[in-house]
């Protein structure tokens, strides 16, 4: 009765077995397989369910030239219930008799029964223990993430909050690279279909493309063992279960968790405002608002952190280089706000607010339709249609009571506007800009003019600051220079070039804004900025002055 290629999944709870016997109870549902000729069906029906005690079938119709159907018999009950292909394990007739002119049989009531399922509708699903690593990648951009459950059509993945840079609005298929603990690789591209976030990472649904006859035989192999060894983890006496070889090994192990945190200690906290981001993200996409608690909270913890440790605090947005590039320049200018805030005297009450506003300022961008996010030209009326970014951000906030519409103003909408009235949205300018939409501006552009865009390369920082000295008419002149000042001309997170060409992110800045202390590396590369020689004082003279600010590859 059972196809090739199909699934039975075991029912042990004595209530559930109970409850799919009963469905077995109709002229027809049921059948009864003997062991000795497995070719040769007899129809019966479940007359009484006694768990624990004994089952009662009613074989009346049974002819009576069956004669091995006897005391001592040996069976299986296969049915088709209500709820899908039932099979029992290994039966024997304990007695036969008759009553009110039924012919009815009793045997051992079954400690469990298999539900069967169609191998194209089956989800093997990976148990506590069970760790298959998988990695999402698409045109050298990667996010890590483990398999949660596997089918001949689709998976489950559990993915850090940096794969939302991935799943966003695909044009192609990603490739999904499976690492099973006995090293083995599986590698298929796959779709992302339905995301979720749960305690900070998502769960995210990808229909699988799967290729030729090797690769569905090899994808149907790794979803039967899986099943196999979920059974076995499932099971309380799993002395006669043998470990499936694929998942014997130990190349999923705490070394390769750890490579999904960053190793520097304060990008480890700030990531935590990171995830928060990009739980926002997948809120307001599917309707919802920004939650106030946790803007609020987040708002709180980028404070304390300034004033844990303020330069080990601006290195660390150097560091989270898998975040989504939104999610990375929308953490800068909250800290940057924090920092500039907290040296003019502003209240912590403001600071607050600032760094608030400054966390969810372009979040209303991730609402725009992807190629207008992804246009490498605009004409006016996209222009007009990538600018509502401002308001479907701050009709987001509605509920944020507890941020003032002044943070708002000076953030979300004066980080847009410019000196000469041709920023958005309202066309501000002049005398209308106060000084902290003035300074917001010259935040936001700093940081965004160092980032990569669909329409333009990044420049470093050397750049920025010219461009910001050569346009007057839009940035406050007085401001640019307390920005430099303040920051200095290599600012920490930089990327510097020394003059025998050796390599150095500035860790810190004296007093007067020049370099005390930067570290060393061989390449100049996002991942390499942890890593390297600490080199200050003397050591720092013999580099000489930096040659330039370089941007570092992902």
């Amino acid at each position: 009765m059972t196809q090739s290629g199909d699934f039975y999944t075991r029912i042990d709870h004595p209530a559930e077995i109970i409850e799919l016997l009963e469905t077995l109870r109709q002229p027809g549902s049921a059948c009864l397989v003997l062991e000795q000729d497995q070719m040769v069906e007899l129809p019966v029906t479940v007359a009484t369910t006694n768990a624990g005690e004994a089952l009662h079938l009613d074989v009346s119709a049974i002819a009576d030239g069956a004669t091995a159907f006897c005391e001592g018999a040996v069976f299986r009950l296969n049915g088709q219930g209500s709820r899908g292909v039932l099979r029992t394990p290994i039966l024997t007739v304990q007695l036969v008799w008759e009553e009110d002119q039924r012919r009815l049989c009793r045997c051992e009531f079954p400690g469990w029964l298999e539900k069967h399922q169609q191998r194209d509708t089956f989800r093997a699903r990976l148990r506590r223990g069970m760790k298959v690593r998988v990695n999402l990648q698409d045109a050298g951009a990667t996010a890590t993430g483990y398999l949660r459950d596997l089918s001949l059509h689709g998976c489950m993945v559990e993915a850090e909050p940096s794969a939302a840079a991935l799943l966003d609005d695909r044009s192609r298929p990603l490739q999904l690279e499976m690492t099973f603990p006995d090293g083995s690789r599986f590698i298929v591209p796959g779709w992302p279909r339905h995301q979720t976030f749960r305690n900070d990472r998502i769960l995210c649904g990808f229909r699988l493309d799967v290729g030729g006859r090797d690769q569905q035989q090899r994808l149907w192999f790794l979803v039967r063992e899986t099943e196999r060894e979920s059974a076995r983890h499932a099971a309380s006496d799993k002395s006669d279960l043998r470990p499936s070889p694929l998942y014997l090994g130990s190349t999923i192990d705490d070394a390769a968790d750890e490579s999904d945190t960053y190793r520097n200690p304060m990008a480890r906290q700030l990531a935590g405002c990171a995830s928060f981001l990009a739980t926002q993200i997948m809120k307001l996409r599917h309707g919802g608002l920004i939650d106030q608690k946790l803007l609020s909270q987040h708002a709180a913890k980028l404070m304390a952190l300034h004033a844990e440790d303020r330069e080990a605090l601006l290195f660390a947005l150097t560091c989270l280089h898998r975040e989504l590039p939104l999610i990375r320049h929308c953490l800068a200018v909250a800290v940057r706000l924090v920092d500039l805030g907290t040296a003019l005297g502003l209240k912590p009450d403001v600071c607050r607010a600032l760094a608030a506003a400054g966390l969810v300022h372009d979040l209303g961008k991730a609402l725009l339709p992807a190629p207008l996010r992804d246009a490498t030209q605009l004409d006016a009326e996209q222009q007009r249609q990538f600018r509502q970014h401002v308001a479907l951000i701050k009709d987001r906030l509605a509920a944020c009571h507890w941020l003032s519409p002044v943070a708002i103003q000076t953030v979300i909408e004066g980080g847009n506007e410019r000196l000469d009235g041709s920023g958005y949205p309202g066309h501000r300018s002049g005398d209308k800009l106060h000084a902290l939409m003035r300074v917001a501006a010259i935040v936001d552009v700093v940081d965004a003019m160092g980032r990569d865009r669909a329409d333009r390369a990044g420049l470093p920082i050397d750049r920025i600051y010219q461009h910001l000295r050569r346009s007057p008419a839009q940035f406050d002149p007085r401001w640019v220079e307390r920005y430099v000042d303040h920051f200095g001309i290599w600012p920490v997170g930089t990327l510097l070039r020394f003059p025998r060409g050796e390599l150095g992110w500035v860790l810190s800045l004296d007093a007067d804004r020049a370099l005390a202390a930067v570290r060393q590396v061989d390449e100049p590369s996002f991942d390499d900025a942890t890593s390297g020689i600490l080199v200050h004082g003397r050591d720092l003279t013999r580099l000489g002055e930096p040659v330039e600010a370089l941007l570092p590859t992902a």
